[in-house]
Parts: C-alpha cells; sequence; structure tokens
C-alpha cells in the first residue's frame, strides 16, 4: 500500500528532485518501481491534477528512470491524451470478439485522427488470445489495418490465481504459454534498459528460470 501518491506528486512537481521522486514511488524486488493513486482516491483531472503538471511529472520519471509505463483507461479524456500524445510507444489491448473489434477499431480512430498519433509507435496485444477461435489473427489485421499483432495466450486458471493472491503471474506459473508471452512482450518494450547483471527491470520480473 503507497504511503503517498501521484496527486501529491504532482503538486511537488517544481521541487522534485530524484530522492524526492523516488520517494513517491513503492518498490517491487525485481528493482520496478510503482507511482500511484492511493486506494480511498479517485484522480479528478482539473481539480487534483492539470493535464500540464501530470506531463511534467512524467518528463521528470522519463528523465530518472530507463523507462516508464502508464497503465490508461480505454476512455480518452484530457489526462489520457496528454499521456498518449507524449508516449514513445503506445500499446493498445483487444480480444477476439466482434465488439472488442469495433471498440478498438475506434480507439484507434481517435489516437491516428484525432490525436494525430503515428500508426509506427502503436501494437495491438490480442489477449486471452484462442487458436481455435472463429476471429483468426488476419481478420484481426485486416480490421484494425495493422500488423504485427502480439498475442497474449490465454490461462484464466493462472491469472485468477495470480490476481486473487496478489502474487505476481510469473510466481504463479513461470513456464506457462501465457507467462512466456508476457516476458517476450515486456522485454520487447525495453530491450536496452539494463543494471549491472545485464537484465531490465522488466526481464529480472519476467525472466525464465
Amino acid at each position: 500500500t503507497p504511503q503517498r501518491d501521484l496527486v501529491e506528486a504532482a503538486h511537488i512537481v517544481d521541487d522534485m528532485d530524484e530522492l524526492s521522486a523516488a520517494a513517491f514511488t513503492s518498490e517491487h524486488e525485481s528493482g520496478l518501481k510503482l507511482l500511484s493513486c492511493l486506494p480511498e482516491k479517485k484522480l479528478r483531472l482539473n481539480v487534483d491534477v492539470l493535464p500540464e503538471r501530470l506531463v511534467a511529472l512524467l518528463q521528470i520519471y522519463q528523465s530518472l528512470y530507463d523507462f516508464v509505463i502508464v497503465d490508461l483507461p480505454r476512455h480518452i479524456d484530457l489526462m489520457s491524451a496528454a499521456v498518449l500524445e507524449n508516449a514513445d510507444k503506445i500499446s493498445v489491448v483487444t480480444q477476439q470478439s466482434f465488439p472488442h473489434l469495433h471498440d478498438t477499431s475506434r480507439l484507434l480512430q481517435i489516437l491516428r485522427s484525432d490525436l494525430g498519433i503515428d500508426s509506427s509507435k502503436i501494437t495491438i496485444i490480442v489477449n486471452r488470445f484462442d487458436k481455435s477461435s472463429q476471429i483468426l489473427i488476419e481478420d484481426i489485421e485486416r480490421a484494425l489495418k495493422m500488423d504485427g499483432l502480439v498475442k497474449i495466450p490465454n490461462h484464466y486458471a493462472s491469472t485468477s490465481e495470480s490476481v486473487n493472491s496478489g502474487v505476481p503471474l510469473m510466481d504463479v506459473t513461470r513456464r506457462s504459454a501465457i507467462s512466456k508471452g508476457l516476458a517476450e512482450y515486456c522485454q520487447s518494450l525495453a530491450p536496452t534498459a539494463t543494471d549491472t547483471t545485464g537484465k531490465s527491470a522488466l526481464q529480472r520480473l519476467f525472466g525464465r528460470s
């Protein structure tokens, strides 16, 4: 449970240095650090945080760490738009169903047309991938006008155990297909971000034994 959160960090962003930036995060044993909102708080843009202060905060963390990952909701508002417009890479998650593909197609249109984001920055992740599904990868590529899709296999039992127990998926089932798929994807995001062992934080978190 974090003791300090994103809202408080954004309020002091003008005076933030490396030590104070680290103090706002919670650290996983892999070295991965998390900056979040406190559980009892709901972030309200323009009330708690202005978009420009959020961008300034992200830029500070980008200057201090090898990579910064932001988990966003699927709807686009001023806050998420500010993050997306300043992102180097954007991963859009979808599934093999017509409602998911319709929603993803609309989201891609907003990213490209309204926010002016180049398709080269966007990666499509097919979550819960099932090779026996009636909707094939080729169908998704045509529908979304995207290729090079990332497939994360379906493994409901392991994922549920991880979520319900709070134990990382790699500790629940390191050698499963879903763990391997996540590991390959995460390592592709930051292949050059390494520590003294030659591995990035994500590689240590998702590394194979």
